[in-house]
């Protein structure tokens, strides 16, 4: 078991000064710090936060399936008790795919199965990832650069995509589910569940009014919020700063999140959430104004002002999803999937359009030539497009491809967020993988 002041400590201090002492420190630790009495917080890959009352242990999330056993083992070494109730923050697979080990864990002690509540939307989100698994599980190794070639030594198996599915066939599905709020008295311990839309649309966050406690699931993440995502499906950022700033009015003395460290302190807690609310209100602000002003999505983008916040707070590094990303989920909720161009609302086959390009300028090589001259001068954003058309009107071309890896090589590392590097960074791999030259370069790091 870690210890409490150590690791309550170490993000007060992040938050006081700004100042990040050391990125390993923040990291996941796969053990239990009881972070007040009788309230332990496991840091691992989807945090998972348990509350012990008299009639058993109330898990808060359980982690990835890879995540799981560690999550069982800090609960074994923390209480003999069974778990009671599981409770969902939300339905993505690193805060439900560890529920079949807790569930083989009561059912090894003899204890009754647990109690599982969550989200109302939860199940179709559960069904949906069974219906495009192969499709999910793709998109996540793109995004964590589980695929392809990778960089020496990392590792893919603590995100659990080293299996052959997605979501794990044992997941165990709510049995009581939150529709707006749910108020649950567990042996005389009130929990307060109130849902909200987020990072997804079926989050669920625990108050503890007695201890002061608040688990906060993927509303807070140590990151700028993760309401952009290129590959998944719809996020919510105005409706994210609104539960931010239902929970700031709490003044919860301790703040646990779905991934980073434990929070303490009413004060400290709550000036960070009403600056992650502000950031997200600004740039939704943004975007709705030059939307009525008439700007099409191309024009938005160009003409966004980044909050300075972003680049100033430690726990808004925009280092996973960022600003840019999130401009398009604004976009998406209030204006539909159209940006505005009017030969992209029914648009020819790219094939056809680079091949038309690559004609006007002498062919497919002579356009991926002038990509790789775009790249060498740092006109990247151009570089790729041009890359891009050049494959569509030849994509067996390997002289091509080759020049398709120098653009994305030098793209990805230009980016500063993980996503972006990781697609760009598949990108290249795709077209080593079609000239089948090793030596065409190497990976980026993943970061």
């Amino acid at each position: 078991m870690l210890d409490r002041e150590d690791r309550l400590a170490l993000s007060s201090r992040i938050l006081d000064t700004g100042v990040i002492e050391d990125p390993s420190l923040v990291g996941i630790t796969n053990r239990l710090v009881e972070v007040a009495d009788g309230v332990g917080f496991v840091e691992t890959i989807g945090n998972a936060t348990a509350v012990a009352t008299a009639d058993g242990i109330v898990l808060v999330d359980t982690g990835t399936v890879s995540a799981g056993p560690a999550i069982v083992e800090a609960l074994e070494g923390w209480r003999d008790d069974r778990v009671s109730h599981v409770i969902y923050t939300h339905g993505h697979v690193d805060h439900i795919g560890g529920s079949g080990l807790v569930a083989q864990r009561s059912a090894a002690r003899g204890d009754a199965p647990p109690t599982v509540v969550g989200h109302a939307r939860l199940p179709a989100r559960v069904e949906r990832y069974r219906r495009t698994d192969s499709f999910m599980l793709a998109v996540n190794r793109r995004q964590f650069l589980a695929s392809g070639p990778l960089d020496a030594g990392q590792d893919d198996a603590p995100l659990g995509l080293d299996r052959d599915t997605f979501l794990p066939p044992d997941v165990v599905l709510p049995d009581v589910l939150v529709h707006d709020r749910l108020d649950l008295a567990i042996a005389g311990e009130r929990l307060e569940l109130r849902a909200a839309r987020g990072e997804s649309d079926d989050e669920v966050w625990v108050w503890l009014p007695e201890r002061g406690v608040l688990c906060a699931g993927d509303l807070w993440i140590w990151r700028f919020p993760n309401a952009g995502n290129p590959q998944k499906a719809h996020r919510y950022p105005a409706d994210w700063a609104r539960a931010l700033r239902e929970m700031a009015a709490l003044e919860p003395e301790i703040f646990l999140p779905g991934h980073g460290l434990p929070m303490r302190g009413a004060r400290r807690i709550r000036t960070a959430l009403e600056i992650v609310a502000g950031v997200l209100e600004d740039l939704v602000e943004q975007v709705l104004a030059l939307m009525q002003s008439g700007a099409t999505l191309d024009e938005v983008l160009t003409r966004i002002t980044i909050p300075s916040a972003v680049a100033t707070q430690p726990y808004l590094s925009a280092d996973y999803d960022e600003p840019e990303f999130l401009v398009h989920n604004i976009w998406r909720e209030f204006g539909g999937w159209w940006d505005g161009d009017p030969a992209e609302l029914k648009p020819a086959p790219r094939a056809e359009l680079g091949a038309e390009v690559a004609t006007l300028v002498g062919g497919p090589t002579a356009l991926a030539a002038r990509a790789v001259e775009l790249a060498g001068e740092g006109r990247l954003r151009l570089a790729c497009h041009l890359a891009e058309l050049a494959t569509h009107a030849a994509p067996d071309d390997a002289d091509v491809h080759r020049a398709r890896v120098v653009v994305y090589t030098a793209r990805s590392d230009a980016e500063a967020s993980q996503m972006a590097r990781a697609l760009f960074i598949d990108a290249a791999n795709r077209s080593r993988e079609r000239v089948a030259d090793p030596a065409a370069g190497t990976t980026a790091a993943a970061g």
